[in-house]
C-alpha cells in the first residue's frame, strides 16, 4: 500500500496510545521506510521480511517504534501488504474492475502493465483516507522534519549490513522536499496526476534513462517545470480517471482499512508488550 494508508492504519492502532511526538515520528517513518527497497538501495525481501529481527535488535525505544512501523507494514510477520497483497486482498479483488477503468485512459496514465491496477488502488487508496482524516498528512510531513531519525536510519542501514554511502543516500531520500511533495500530492484528486506522473517516469522500463539510478531519475524529474509537465501529460484526464477509481474503491478500500486494523491488533500489543 501507498504511505499515507500505512500512516493512517499504524495512527489508528495507536489512537488511544499517549505517545511522545518521538514515537510518533519514528512509528511513522517505520511504516514507509520498508518501500524504500523501490529506490534499489535494499531488497524488497529485507524491509518487508526481517523487521522483526531489527526489532528485536535494537535497544532504543525511538529505533523500536521504527522497527515496529517497518513491521506493521510488512509481508511477515503479517503486516498490511501481506493482507493486501495476497489473493484474498484489496489488490487482488478490485484488479479487473481497475483495469476496465483504467483501459479508458490508457493513453493519458503511461506505460500499461499487469501492476498497473495495483498502483492505481494504491494511490486510490491514500486518496480516499487521507479526504476522511485531514490530519494525517501533517503529521506525516511533520515526522519527516524530525532530526532524531537521522539516527534510526542509522541503525536500520547497520542492521541491513548497508555501506555509509548507501546510509548517506537514504538520509537525504527523506530530506529531499521533491519526495515530500510527492507525498503530499497524493492526498487529493487534483494533485494526485503530479505523484503519478514521478511513478510512470521512474518506474517505466521504457525510459530512455532507464540505467540511471532512482536518485538520478528523481533528480531529471524534478528539472522538469509545472508547465512542462502540463504539457507532456494529461493532468485533468487522469484526475477524472482517480475520481472513477475513487467512486469504485472507496467502500472495499475503507473495508479493507479497518478490518486490517483489527487484524493487527494482537500484532501491535505484542509488540508494544516488548518495548524497552
Amino acid at each position: 500500500m501507498n504511505p499515507l494508508t500505512h500512516a493512517f492504519i499504524a495512527l489508528s492502532l495507536f489512537k488511544d496510545e499517549k505517545l511522545t511526538k518521538d514515537e510518533k515520528d519514528h512509528l511513522l517513518l517505520g511504516c514507509i521506510i520498508p518501500d524504500l527497497h523501490l529506490s534499489e538501495l535494499i531488497t524488497y525481501k529485507e524491509t518487508h521480511y526481517r523487521a522483526l529481527e531489527f526489532f528485536k535488535s535494537t535497544t532504543n525505544r525511538l529505533h523500536q517504534f521504527l522497527a515496529l512501523g517497518m513491521v506493521l507494514h510488512g509481508e511477515e510477520p503479517k503486516g498490511v501488504d501481506y493482507y493486501a497483497h495476497g489473493k484474498e486482498g484489496i489488490i487482488e479483488q478490485n484488479q479487473e474492475e481497475i483495469n476496465k477503468i483504467a483501459l479508458k485512459y490508457k493513453s493519458c496514465i503511461g506505460n500499461f502493465n499487469a501492476m498497473t491496477a495495483h498502483f492505481l488502488i494504491e494511490f486510490s487508496c491514500d486518496s480516499i483516507i487521507s479526504q476522511r482524516d485531514k490530519s494525517i498528512l501533517p503529521q506525516f510531513l511533520s515526522a519527516l522534519d524530525n532530526p532524531k531519525l537521522d539516527q534510526a536510519i542509522t541503525e536500520f542501514s547497520n542492521f541491513f549490513g548497508l555501506e555509509k554511502k548507501k546510509k548517506e543516500k537514504i538520509i537525504r531520500l527523506f530530506h529531499n522536499r521533491f519526495l515530500k511533495k510527492f507525498f503530499e500530492n497524493l492526498s487529493s484528486i487534483e494533485t494526485t496526476p503530479k505523484s503519478w506522473t514521478n511513478v510512470t517516469f521512474v518506474m517505466n522500463p521504457k525510459n530512455e534513462n532507464t540505467r540511471l539510478s532512482f536518485r538520478e531519475k528523481l533528480t531529471i524529474f524534478t528539472k522538469f517545470s509545472y508547465l512542462n509537465l502540463q504539457r507532456k501529460i494529461h493532468h485533468i484526464k487522469i484526475a477524472q480517471l482517480f475520481e472513477e477509481i475513487n467512486a469504485q474503491m472507496e467502500q472495499p478500500a475503507l473495508e479493507f482499512i479497518y478490518q486490517t486494523i483489527e487484524k493487527l491488533k494482537p500484532l501491535k500489543n505484542d509488540l508494544q508488550r516488548n518495548l524497552c
